[in-house]
């Protein structure tokens, strides 16, 4: 059975809310994408972990249940959030798997912290921000529509290969909805974007990178160079996914996902 806890941590003055499942010893931690929540893993992924995994989902700032900030929704600080919260619940190292904006949280957290880390499990991960400086008004433009429902509709279905239930409509409504104008300004904005990627020359973590070769969200080029920057990290491409695989296909992106992990003895 899964013993469901839903603490709150205070990390960088800021109250994150996440959902710890499982008694096992290996902790997983799973970070949702830009506009998500937790709730995003709770259907499929944790209930099928086997019983050796202790499970932690977090809502990053400025979603899901976490505080409703107006700054601090970028990459660097959301890889210090994770950080610290490894910290504080004493993690030694840890398997840290995101999709999209948990992709990039992951990407500054390997770059910044490699010592934490156990495995880096990246899903359509991206680099931050998708807008360069020639495009600057795209963020503002962006963070003035947002909330408002029709849009929230349309971007749902650039994410998706198929037709979306009424329930994956309504629950992504209601995640997106709580992102404040504010957090869609400053995670869209130019400056919010990894560098140094040559970092990674010395990096020795077991990593997998899943991308949908239909994704229309985030730059595909910027995925692939992201998979060859990183010494052997493997690559598994979904054909016929787009941006929202983890939620539409969640067998065969599990299934890849834990035959990575069994692969490494994690």
């Amino acid at each position: 059975m899964i013993v469901l806890i839903m603490p709150i941590v205070r990390i960088n003055d800021v109250e994150l809310h996440y959902e710890k499942f499982g008694n096992g010893g290996a902790p997983i931690v799973f970070v949702h994408g830009f506009l998500a929540s937790s709730k995003m893993w709770q259907d499929f992924y944790i209930p099928n972990l086997p019983a050796s995994y202790h499970a932690y989902a977090i809502d990053m700032r400025g979603h899901g249940q976490s505080h409703h900030i107006k700054h601090g929704c970028n990459v660097f600080q959301l890889a210090d959030d994770v950080f610290q919260f490894s910290q504080q619940l004493q993690f030694e190292k840890f398997i840290y798997v995101g999709m999209s904006m948990g992709g990039a949280t992951g990407i500054q957290l390997a770059l910044d912290h490699p010592e934490v880390l156990k495995a880096l499990i990246l899903m359509n991960p991206g680099f931050g921000s998708t807008f360069s400086r020639g495009s600057r008004l795209m963020a503002p433009l962006f963070a003035l529509i947002a909330q408002k429902q029709w849009f929230m509709k349309m971007l749902l279905k650039s994410m998706l290969t198929r037709p979306p239930s009424e329930n994956l409509i309504q629950a992504f409504l209601n995640d997106g909805m709580l992102v404040s104008k504010e957090t869609w300004a400053e995670y869209l904005h130019h400056t919010n974007r990894i560098q140094q990627l040559e970092r990674f020359s010395h990096f020795e973590v077991p990593t997998l990178v899943m991308i949908g070769a239909k994704d229309h969200v985030l730059p595909l080029d910027m995925q692939h160079r992201l998979a060859a920057v990183i010494p052997n990290a493997k690559k598994i491409i979904f054909e016929d996914e787009g941006h929202g695989m983890v939620e539409e296909n969640p067998k065969a992106v599990f299934r890849a996902m834990m035959f990575f992990l069994e692969q490494h003895s994690l």
